[in-house]
């Protein structure tokens, strides 16, 4: 049930109105049915492969075998409202051990391989994890966090203190009924606890059902269905909602052949080798194909598609940040049928762009969501798709919903006359300036970005400041392109700076005068998730002023 406190009204504009009984359906009640449908629809179709082959299981295969996982994970004491955590990389074992987890009733937790060691031993701790799942290079970081973990199980190889996977598998009762254990899970009970990234604070578990996750992927295939032949390619970590939603979840009731990936930066030979019906990739993905697909110099369309593995698109979706105008201009140039979305996860895929006509938003709200603006400007989001809540925050859960079911997302946005929704940025993260004038850095980071190639990250600056300021990360590869050939310091190469003050001059004059950044600095690091980004790629602001703190101060000061 969730929590609801009052909160007092919000003086909102309804945007659109979606009774329940008009809501999207699947026709199931649980992820388990859906398995155990799919499963039994496409016997011999293959549900999960490497890129290449090597590995490839049919769905019989997939469900024979998260069948003796469940069964071993059944005799190591899993059982109803359990935890599960899974510390791996991607690969086939991590969508088996969630499923096989899932049809017992247990509770899965995905975790980022590359989250920081401090959030990892939050997060078992949050969620009491009696198992984790983990591999060989990431076991002692495992141990380590775990420390009142029952069990460790590695899909690798033996090690001391931990069962192989292979001997869970074997250490299951051929009698034990998994179809009994399927049958007793109800719609209500929690399927996943998917941690926050943790930007303001540690990490928060945002609970999701089998009803809110079904709801989710309803409102996706009434919004956006699938094709009869779904091809998918997995790269993002599986903690991510794109990625567990939009590729784990919804193969689930699909039926989507998934190519995982286990190395992002071998992604474009996995699309050459897969040809993806569809794809999510955040928007930093689509402009590092985008300089990719211009470097070959090719400019035949239909000649990009089939080089480059995108000839059997029929969606490609982009989300989690806002993506430049200019990436999105440049891949509707090529036919492809590009979407924007916006959502979170504590609110599923909420919007989505339907043409170019879109570009500047991320769409109309999907069927089976509610949107609407408080008076302050901050979206408001209700739907059956909803989380029910934090996990172990009731004061969390209370301050984001309001007495009426509306989630506050935190993010500002306008909405115009056709329902088309465009986020201004994070409430939290506004920028006033010394005037008093509110700006936006998300804005003003995307439009240095798309300015020029050279630009990795941009974290603008302007606080109580009478004007605004950038840290800058350079593209390497791009920034390569512009040096003589054998230069190592890339951030005092002339050209490279040259053509950087030319993009920041570029994006200033599509920016206010009050917006502009004046002075900016190439910082000579590359940012990485657990330290400047978070794992979803977001800026870690405060550590970032932190860290340049010195750099920002002389930028103010000269």
């Amino acid at each position: 049930m969730r929590t609801r406190l009052p909160r007092g009204s919000i003086a909102a504009m309804s945007i659109t109105e979606m009774p329940e009984d008009v809501a999207p359906t699947l026709g199931v009640a649980t992820l388990c049915d859906a398995f155990a449908a799919t499963a039994a629809t496409y016997p011999d179709k293959p549900a999960l492969r490497s890129p290449g082959g090597a590995e490839v299981l049919t769905w019989r295969e997939y469900a024979e075998r998260s069948h003796r996982i469940a069964t071993g994970l059944a005799a190591l004491g899993l059982r109803r409202g359990d935890v599960v955590a899974l510390l791996l990389t991607q690969r086939l074992e991590a969508n088996c051990v969630d499923t096989a987890a899932i049809q017992l009733g247990a509770v899965t937790v995905p975790l980022y391989p590359g989250d920081s060691f401090e959030n990892l031993e939050h997060i078992l701790a949050d969620c009491d994890a009696r198992i984790v799942v983990t591999e060989d290079s990431l076991a002692e970081k495992a141990t380590r966090a775990g420390g009142g973990v029952a069990h460790f199980v590695t899909v690798d190889g033996p090690r001391a203190g931990m069962t192989t996977l292979a001997d869970l598998e074997a250490l299951g009762d051929p009698a034990f009924d998994l179809d009994a254990c399927r049958r007793a899970v109800m719609p209500d009970d929690r399927v996943s606890i998917l941690y926050t990234s943790g930007t303001t604070g540690p990490p928060k578990g945002v609970i999701h059902t089998h009803a809110n996750t079904l709801a989710g992927l309803a409102s996706l295939e009434a919004g956006s269905p699938a094709e009869a032949e779904v091809r998918y390619v997995s790269f993002l970590p599986f903690a991510h909602l794109g990625e567990h939603g939009l590729g784990y979840w919804r193969a689930l009731v699909c039926g989507s052949t998934i190519t995982i990936c286990p190395d992002p930066t071998q992604l474009a030979a996995a699309l050459v080798d897969a040809r993806p019906t569809w794809i999510f990739a955040p928007p930093r993905i689509w402009e590092r194909l985008k300089l990719s697909i211009e470097s070959t110099g090719i400019t035949d369309a239909s000649v990009i598609r089939r080089q480059f593995g995108l000839d059997d698109l029929t969606q490609a979706i982009t989300g989690a940040a806002c993506c430049p105008r200019d990436v999105l201009a440049f891949f509707y140039e090529l036919g492809l049928p590009m979407s924007e979305m916006w959502g979170m996860t504590e609110a599923w895929l909420a919007t989505l762009t339907t043409s170019d006509a879109d570009i500047g938003t991320v769409g109309r709200a999907m069927p089976g969501f509610e949107l609407r603006l408080a008076d302050d400007g901050e979206l408001l989001v209700r739907g059956a798709a909803l989380t029910e809540g934090y996990l172990n925050r009731p004061d969390a859960t209370a301050a984001a919903f309001d007495a009426d079911g509306w989630l506050r997302t935190g993010d500002l946005a306008t909405i115009d006359d056709e329902g088309r929704v465009a986020i201004i940025d994070r409430k939290k993260e506004m920028i006033i300036s010394s005037a008093g004038h509110n700006m936006s850095p998300a804005n003003i980071e995307a439009r240095l970005k798309s300015a020029t190639r050279l630009i990795a990250h941009a974290c603008c600056i302007g606080e109580g400041r009478d004007f605004n300021v950038a840290l800058i990360v350079l593209n390497l590869d791009a920034a390569r392109e512009l040096a003589p050939d054998g230069s190592i310091d890339l951030a005092r190469e002339p050209a490279v700076l040259e053509e950087l003050a030319a993009g920041v001059a570029r994006a200033n004059e599509r920016l206010d005068e009050r917006e502009r950044v004046l002075r900016h600095a190439v910082v000579p690091d590359q940012w990485a998730s657990g330290a400047e980004l978070t794992p979803t790629m977001k800026l870690r602001r405060r550590y970032i002023h932190a860290r340049y703190d010195d750099v920002i101060e002389r930028l103010y000061g000269a």
